[in-house]
């Protein structure tokens, strides 16, 4: 796995820091000019906005690559403040050159849980009327495998014990939170007042999965659609999509 300076193994996408470490030893150039003269024309000159990059290989050996312009053929570049010019493809230069919130981990709990699969239990305190409520999965450990079909797979035990439409919930409250857990961005880290997002009296969502146990805290809705979502004794705020979370409203 990889990380980036002053940052934890759990701020960044595993699959996109990946990606940004295939693609720097994958760079691959065409020869330009050998000895430009003109570097300005291909946004390589001292006073052009260029992007620099020190990709240092296992043995300690490292190479400054300057991008340049980009054009239909791909993007200018140079390497260790040199006259020769090459050209490379703009996806590997848009990959080399994203900003550092790029790869951050925009999953909530730091990592990809299947709810409808992994779920053995979820408390929801509280709802938008200020209901508490707990949803389990059903016991079938002393059922017959047949019997067991007979039965939905969740059954609620607050407010009231009943059981779960199976359907309902696979369709409403499990495939919103699902798509609730990723976020669209990174808000703040170590926000100093979580009042200014609502997430100093949240609604607060427990999950107990096979291979989780933590608590979301949701905070306000945006103007624009979002809502304000942060694991709970996490230190970053993320934006997600409040239709995401619309099962919170009272019925």
């Amino acid at each position: 796995s990889y990380t980036m300076s002053g940052a934890s193994e759990d701020d960044y996408s595993e699959s996109l820091m990946q990606g940004l470490m295939d693609a720097a030893c994958d760079i691959s150039a065409r020869p330009i000019e050998e000895t430009c003269s003109d570097p300005e024309k291909y946004g390589l000159s001292a006073e052009d906005d260029t992007n620099t990059l020190v990709i240092t290989d296992t043995d300690g050996t490292a190479v400054t690559l300057t991008i340049g312009l980009s054009g239909e053929l791909g993007t200018y570049c140079s390497t260790n403040g040199g006259t020769a010019v090459y050209l490379l493809d703009s996806d590997t230069a848009e990959t080399l050159t994203q900003a550092q919130s790029y790869y951050r981990n925009l999953t909530v709990l730091g990592g990809y849980y299947s709810l409808s699969d992994e779920l053995k239990s979820l408390t929801i305190d509280h709802m938008d009327d200020g209901t508490t409520v707990t949803l389990s999965a059903r016991d079938t450990s002393d059922m017959d495998s047949d019997v067991a079909q007979a039965y939905s797979k969740y059954v609620f035990t607050a407010p009231l014990s009943c059981d779960a439409d199976d359907d309902e919930l696979s369709t409403g409250l499990l495939s919103g939170l699902q798509s609730g857990l990723t976020a669209q961005s990174i808000v703040e880290d170590n926000p100093s007042d979580l009042s200014r997002y609502g997430l100093d009296d949240p609604t607060r969502i427990e999950l107990a999965a096979s291979s989780l146990d933590a608590a979301i805290l949701i905070g306000d809705e945006t103007d624009d659609g979002g809502i304000y979502v942060m694991k709970e004794g996490g230190k970053t705020v993320y934006l997600c999509t409040a239709s995401d979370y619309s099962f919170l409203e009272a019925a």
